[in-house]
């Protein structure tokens, strides 16, 4: 984490579901589609998602977001819904050395973007989203996640502790896994780091 005071968005949502968490698998990918659906809505363009988390805009990182369950498998649980939204971080050899990827912020698109307007475009499109999630499920946000999944089509790298996997990326399962096609079958995944391989000449 880097965070210059002042600077970014860091805010949760508490949710309480009846359901337990063995269905709720596809929550963290509802918050980066409302996140998404923010954006818009505060005048951004071509912003996507990088399973299962985070929310990129020109191949490079905007934000991210996180969810942590608590209650029984069997349900009721309690979600608390996180986003992390760069809005002004600072420039400098400091952020340079801290982020090891590349990033971007609102402010660069946006210059003129009140940090106020954001968060409450932030906190309404989370509560209109788990309001229909809680009701109607993920289906009806899939053909969406599918418009911003930034993955699908891509070959990509998974890693894992002690192994890594490579294939082409498929979308995601009805629970939410990463689906990869790999020389030997596809595989579902729920946990890992994705990185985007470059394609290798006549692959």
């Amino acid at each position: 984490w880097f965070s210059p005071f002042g600077g970014n968005h860091y805010l949760s949502v508490g949710w309480r579901f009846e359901a337990g968490a063995a269905e709720l698998g596809c929550v963290p990918l509802l918050i980066a589609i409302a996140a998404c659906r923010a954006l818009t809505r505060c005048g951004l363009e071509g912003q996507g998602i990088k399973w299962p988390n985070d929310v990129v805009h020109g191949g490079r990182k905007l934000g991210g977001c996180i969810v942590e369950l608590q209650g029984d498998a069997a349900g009721p649980c309690m979600a608390v819904n996180g986003v992390g939204l760069n809005v002004r971080m600072a420039r400098g050899a400091e952020a340079g050395q801290a982020i090891d990827q590349p990033w971007c912020d609102l402010r660069e698109a946006l210059p003129n973007l009140s940090r106020n307007a954001a968060a409450a475009a932030l906190l309404e499109e989370i509560l209109l989203a788990l309001e229909a999630f809680q009701f109607h499920g993920f289906e009806p946000f899939r053909p969406e996640w599918e418009k911003l999944d930034r993955l699908l089509g891509s070959r990509v790298e998974l890693r894992l502790p002690g192994k890594t996997i490579s294939g082409t990326a498929r979308g995601i399962s009805r629970a939410g896994g990463l689906r990869i096609a790999t020389a030997t079958g596809e595989q579902e995944h729920f946990a890992g780091e994705v990185s985007v391989r470059a394609v290798e000449e006549g692959a």
